[in-house]
């Protein structure tokens, strides 16, 4: 056990006792300095809050040493990292490129690949409003260069957790903390398009057991669970839309709008895992089995494609409001 354990487990001890006691000013500030830490280490606050409910803290009073030390630890990360200046716009660089912020570096490289070739300024070259693809693509650029860089990245998220803060600060509740309702909704959406990537992976996996005659059990397995998971995501995701503040009501609206189009995808997905065959399978189960394959891999690219002009059509949201 670490000096910072021993120090945690130290303070519980004294602590844990009958009714909790208020903490002396030394114990105090011992706890608001690992607080610190562990916001600059990019540990949660609820997580943070927890350990110090066990180092002897009331609940309220860990809120309290955890909301204290939040500046602090954003001062400390943030003090020697230049972001670029599109990093102050109401654009979330990860929804930008359609990521959701557990994206690997790979990812990342990948999807500013993907998003850049979408939106270059030479494919929109015909359109009256060619400028905002040019705007667009600098934002994109600034993303990839940010999110590829493990510091510039920690800095970006304290700033983006700093402006989602300040959303939920005019719109929690009691009963519901979280009041950023066009963050969330828009994580849940890069949410579905990752899900979405996987199925796709998924497909292609069975569409190559298919053409070698390969048994395809274990990957009807894998591919049922990421469907059945992908029909819960879009089942949540519309029900939180549906229970969102009218201040946020016009993203709802897109949101409910875009997890209707994939019900026709959903359907489809479900009745060909039950539609493929299990075990040993002839030679024309085999081509109906691949047929069915090849169409429902085209109808999820145009699903996909789909959500991809809808993750474009909300960065060009968040440009204009930044006008």
């Amino acid at each position: 056990m670490g000096e910072r354990d021993d120090h945690m487990a130290g303070i519980a001890e004294f602590l844990k006792l009958g009714r909790k006691p208020r903490l002396d000013l030394h114990a105090r500030h011992q706890l608001l300095m690992q607080a610190i830490e562990r916001h600059e280490a990019g540990i949660r606050a609820t997580e943070i809050e927890a350990e110090l409910v066990g180092a002897g803290c009331t609940e309220a009073e860990a809120r309290r040493i955890c909301d204290e030390a939040r500046p602090f630890a954003e001062a400390a990360v943030m003090k020697d990292i230049k972001l670029p200046r599109t990093s102050r716009m109401p654009v979330n660089y990860y929804f930008a490129l359609g990521l959701t912020p557990r994206a690997s570096l790979d990812r990342v490289r990948m999807a500013y690949r993907e998003r850049a070739r979408e939106i270059h300024p030479d494919r929109h070259a015909k359109e009256v409003a060619g400028d905002v693809w040019t705007r667009m693509m600098t934002v994109v650029g600034d993303a990839e260069q940010v999110l590829g860089d493990a510091e510039k990245r920690r800095a970006y998220d304290l700033l983006w957790l700093r402006r989602s803060r300040d959303v939920t600060r005019d719109h929690a509740t009691p009963r519901e903390r979280r009041g950023d309702w066009d963050t969330r909704h828009l994580w849940y959406m890069a949410e579905l398009s990752e899900m979405e990537d996987r199925i796709a992976s998924q497909l292609k996996h069975v569409m190559e057991l298919l053409e070698v005659g390969g048994l395809l059990d274990p990957a009807l397995f894998d591919l049922r669970a990421d469907v059945e998971e992908y029909e819960s995501r879009i089942l949540s995701v519309r029900t939180q839309a549906q229970a969102t503040p009218q201040a946020f009501a016009a993203l709802a609206a897109r949101v409910r709008q875009e997890t209707q189009r994939k019900d026709r995808l959903l359907a489809e997905l479900i009745r060909g895992i039950d539609f493929l065959p299990e075990g040993a399978y002839s030679a024309t189960q085999r081509a109906d089995a691949m047929g069915w394959v090849a169409e429902c891999g085209q109808r999820l690219a145009e699903a996909h494609q789909a959500h991809r002009a809808f993750e474009v059509e909300q960065l060009r949201a968040g440009l204009a409001a930044a006008a």
